[in-house]
C-alpha cells in the first residue's frame, strides 16, 4: 500500500471531529489500572486499522489509521515507517491508544495525530527489550518464560492486558494459548529504545538458585 495518503488522512481526520474517545469504564467492570506503553500498528490491510469507541468488535468504528507496508530489504525506512502510540489501557484483547502519531511518507518524521480509541491488541507490534516474562505483573512472581537474550515471541497472539510498565501478551496456541507478563517494551522499529529494559535473565536466574537452596528439606 503506497503511504503517500497518510498526511492528507490525517489532516481530513482531525477537520472531521473524529479524533477523541472518551474512556471506556466497560459495562458494570472496574477500570484497569493504568498503563503507558509505547507501541506501533503493525496492521498492513490496505484499508488501514480500524479505532473504535470501545473494546469491542461491535463498538463504533471512530476512525481509521493507515496501514503499515513493511519496508524490504532494499527500502529505507523513511517510507515504511508504522503509525505509532502508546497503550492506555487493555481489556478483552483490546487496548485503548493515545498519542497517535502518524508518519510522514516522505521524510519518516511523525505528526502528532488528535485521535484516540481502541484497537485490536492482535494488531499491535514492538520489541520486547527483556529476557524474562511472569506470571503477574511483579517481578518477584514465577518466571512464566526466559532467555539468554531479549525475547521474540514468534508466535504471540497479541496483547491481553496491561498494567504500569507491563503488558500481559499471549502466545503459542491461539486455541490454548499461554500468557506471562513482560516490561521493557519498544515501540520502534529503526532502532531500539534507551531507558526501556525489562529483566535480566541471569538476576532471576540467581534468584531462583537462591531460594532453592533456603527451601527446606524433605
Amino acid at each position: 500500500m503506497s503511504l503517500s495518503h497518510i498526511a492528507p488522512l490525517a489532516i481530513l481526520l482531525a477537520l472531521a471531529g473524529v479524533a477523541t474517545a472518551a474512556p471506556d469504564a466497560g459495562a458494570g467492570g472496574a477500570r484497569k489500572p493504568a498503563c503507558e506503553l509505547d507501541a506501533y500498528s503493525k496492521d498492513t490491510d490496505p484499508q488501514g486499522l480500524n479505532v473504535r469507541s470501545g473494546p469491542s468488535i461491535d463498538a463504533p468504528i471512530l476512525a481509521t489509521l493507515p496501514g503499515w507496508k513493511p519496508p524490504g530489504p532494499d527500502d529505507e525506512l523513511e517510507g515504511h515507517l508504522p503509525v505509532g502510540f502508546t497503550i492506555v489501557e487493555a481489556r478483552n484483547g483490546w487496548v485503548r491508544i493515545a498519542n497517535v502519531s502518524i508518519p510522514d511518507p516522505d521524510s519518516g518524521a511523525h505528526q502528532a495525530s488528535p485521535i484516540s480509541g481502541w484497537v485490536s491488541g492482535k494488531k499491535v507490534g514492538y520489541a520486547l527489550q527483556t529476557e524474562v516474562g511472569f506470571e503477574r505483573p511483579d517481578p518477584t512472581s514465577p518466571v512464566a518464560i526466559r532467555s539468554d537474550d531479549w525475547i521474540r515471541l514468534d508466535d504471540a497472539i497479541g496483547i491481553s492486558d496491561c498494567s504500569g510498565e507491563w503488558a500481559q501478551i499471549a502466545y503459542g496456541d491461539r486455541k490454548s494459548p499461554q500468557r506471562a507478563w513482560f516490561r521493557g517494551l519498544c515501540g520502534l522499529i529503526e532502532t531500539t529504545c534507551d531507558g526501556r529494559l525489562g529483566d535480566d535473565s541471569e538476576d532471576h536466574a540467581a534468584a531462583d538458585a537462591d531460594a532453592a537452596a533456603d527451601a527446606p528439606r524433605p
